[in-house]
């Protein structure tokens, strides 16, 4: 329900404020997740100083996408890997 989707978005604004880390990555967030990880900012008090960053989703089948909330922008663009990788990695 909307109710618990904002529950559950402020229990993890809770977190990342006790946390206080200069970058944080975010997995599995609905799309579109800029949209999420602004509402996600907005929990957070501004004095923090994180900006979003993300990419939109190829994933047709989850449609989940990820995303980065860091006090230390990026020095190159934001680049999709599809690179598939064999588990177990050895």
């Amino acid at each position: 329900t909307p109710a618990l989707a904002k529950q559950h978005l402020s229990n993890i604004a809770s977190i990342i404020k006790n946390i206080n880390a200069d970058v944080i990555n975010l997995n599995e967030i609905q799309q579109p997740g800029c949209l999420i990880l602004n509402e996600l900012l907005d929990l957070l008090p501004k004095e923090i100083g994180y900006r979003v960053y993300s990419l939109n989703s190829t994933d047709i089948y989850t449609q989940q996408t990820v995303g980065i909330l860091t006090k230390i922008d990026p020095i190159e663009d934001l680049i999709r890997n599809e690179t598939f990788i064999d588990y177990p990695i050895e």
